[in-house]
């Protein structure tokens, strides 16, 4: 994957929540089920937009409505698709300054990681996305894993983008 600013649209603005997608109405749970490849970044202009990691590759999407959502496999006729909070505890509203963006690989690159920085350019959170989830990690948390991802994967770019 080409090495591009996928979080570009996040930085200036104010995210005021945080949320997975929910699969609700199939026969495995009744609570429904968290899509983990999947975070929701609502912002405080009433905008929306979603990133999805797939094996293959990273996109954050504007979504205007639930018809947007992107899912990473076809939905059964009883299931529907909402929002919920996520369950990590990050402090919002948060103005993203800047962010760093990941990468891993030498030749054939891929996203692993994002942070999300103040204005003092300190890490306030990240995501991890590594594996075909998004994890979401509290400031400084991430440092200790990208130090040995070197070894993983022998080559690691850091992107640095600012408002």
């Amino acid at each position: 994957m080409k090495e591009i600013n996928i979080f570009q649209p996040l930085i200036g603005q104010t995210i005021v929540s945080l949320q997975r997608l929910i699969v609700l109405g199939n026969d495995y749970t009744e609570n429904g089920y968290y899509e983990s490849d999947t975070l929701i970044f609502v912002l405080s202009n009433d905008s929306c937009f979603e990133t999805l990691v797939t094996s293959e590759y990273t996109v954050l999407k504007k979504i205007t409505g639930k018809q947007d959502f992107i899912i990473n496999f076809p939905l059964e006729s009883n299931e529907t698709i909402d929002t919920v909070l996520i369950s990590e505890k990050i402090e919002l509203p948060f103005t993203v300054a800047s962010i760093i963006e990941i990468w891993a690989g030498e030749s054939d690159s891929f996203l692993v990681a994002v942070d999300f920085l103040n204005k003092n350019k300190k890490s306030y959170f990240s995501i991890l996305t590594e594996t075909d989830e998004i994890n979401i990690l509290k400031s400084q948390a991430l440092k200790p894993i990208i130090n040995k991802m070197i070894f993983d994967y022998r080559f690691i770019s850091h992107k640095w983008y600012a408002y």
